[in-house]
């Protein structure tokens, strides 16, 4: 009986050990894609038919942006302007590369970044990308990306996070959807994420280190007995 216990007592130590390292980790405190489709500015247009992606990632003072047009048959749209923020310590952004998944450097089409433009009646951006020129490349069509490489410039270090920002008007990020079905050709698609519900840092590491504390307690217990 007592090798029994001794047994199921390592088994939750080794649990709730595992499970407090999760908590002590560090933790991500940002979504860092954000999906265009919570809402429409045209009301023929439901939000969820205006389906593309901004996906962020940083290192040191560049920016990658990567742009995804995910709508499909029969609600295909091509997309030929992009809006999102920079938090207070981003001053600029300069675009450096536009590469298109099908037809390689588009960069000439989409030069320069734009500065606090509006799109539609999501207010106005801090940062704006449009599709200048009726080259190949210049629209994104369904199914396709285009990777932006971006230099910062302000007070780093910076994050993706830096990047995840609402505008006056509660929106994160917009983009422009061109070439629709008949009756629907153009509209702007929005979004509104923000910050990821999880818990804050300090709170993570208070809950792993109580957890850590009752696990070496019923483990100590046990030995005694």
């Amino acid at each position: 009986m007592a090798t029994v216990r001794h047994s199921l007592v390592s088994t939750l130590f080794g649990a709730i050990v595992a499970f407090a390292l999760v908590a002590l980790a560090p933790q991500d405190a940002r979504a860092t894609t954000i999906t265009l489709s919570h809402y429409s500015s045209k009301p023929a247009v439901a939000p969820e038919v205006l389906d593309a992606t901004l996906s962020f990632a940083v290192a040191g003072d560049q920016l990658m942006l990567t742009l995804t047009n995910e709508t499909t048959a029969p609600d295909r749209y091509r997309i030929n302007g992009i809006w999102w923020n920079g938090a207070a310590n981003v001053m600029a952004v300069s675009l450096a590369s536009a590469t298109h998944s099908a037809f390689g450097d588009v960069t000439a089409a989409w030069a320069p970044v734009e500065r606090r433009t509006k799109a539609a009646d999501f207010g106005r951006f801090d940062f704006a990308l449009t599709a200048s020129q009726r080259t190949r490349g210049s629209l994104l069509g369904s199914g396709e990306s285009i990777t932006f490489a971006l230099t910062i410039f302000g007070s780093g270090p910076f994050d993706a996070e830096d990047f995840v920002d609402p505008n006056r008007r509660g929106m994160t990020g917009a983009a422009r959807f061109v070439h629709g079905p008949i009756g629907r050709r153009k509209a702007f698609g929005a979004s509104d994420t923000s910050l990821t519900p999880i818990p804050e840092p300090g709170t993570a590491a208070l809950l792993g280190s109580g957890l850590l504390g009752m696990a070496l307690a019923a483990r100590r217990r046990s030995a005694d007995h």
